[in-house]
């Protein structure tokens, strides 16, 4: 294996520190998790490939977020078999939003991850379950054996206490 030349170990540090936000930003855009995630790669692949191009000391994460509105873009543009939903103006609309608070995003992800933890073991299985895959609520329910309306109080317990232990950690931040 080549040792790394400066340029990459560049491209992954700018990259690394973008990479949260620039998913945040198209998780916003795309309802499933895998295909954002695939987007997400396309994202990086392309950065990297055009990164000889890029000028140092310019705003990576503004460069990261137009190269990923274009694959969201190609995105919508493949899915032919599937009805689409939104007009093109609404998406760009949606997008534009989705940069601005993506930084916001990024700065709460940390929050979330610890707030995650004052959950009881069961009710950060429910939530993991239900928003760290595709599933539905009735699929999870199924899963677990529990009756849908069951999960769905899990759930607004949880969102509750999560949102809860947020502005707690916001209040401290601002605080400080």
């Amino acid at each position: 294996m080549a040792p790394r030349t400066d340029k990459s170990d560049e491209f992954l540090g700018l990259f690394l520190k973008a990479e949260p936000r620039v998913y945040a930003y198209i998780r916003s855009q795309v309802p499933h998790r895998a295909d954002a995630e695939d987007i997400l790669q396309e994202t990086a692949a392309t950065l990297w490939a055009k990164f000889e191009g890029f000028t140092g000391g310019t705003n990576f994460l503004a460069w990261a977020y137009q190269v990923a509105r274009f694959k969201v873009q190609h995105f919508r543009d493949r899915q032919t078999r599937r009805r689409r939903l939104f007009s093109r103006a609404f998406v760009d609309l949606v997008a534009a939003r989705a940069e601005e608070l993506a930084d916001q995003i990024g700065e709460l992800q940390p929050m979330l991850a610890e707030c995650m933890k004052e959950l009881s073991e069961a009710d950060r299985e429910v939530v993991e379950r239900c928003y760290g895959s595709d599933a539905t609520v009735a699929a999870v329910a199924a899963r677990l054996g529990r009756p849908v309306e069951t999960i769905k109080s899990v759930l607004k317990r949880a969102r509750r206490a999560l949102y809860d232990c947020i502005q707690r950690a916001i209040g401290r931040e601002e605080r400080q």
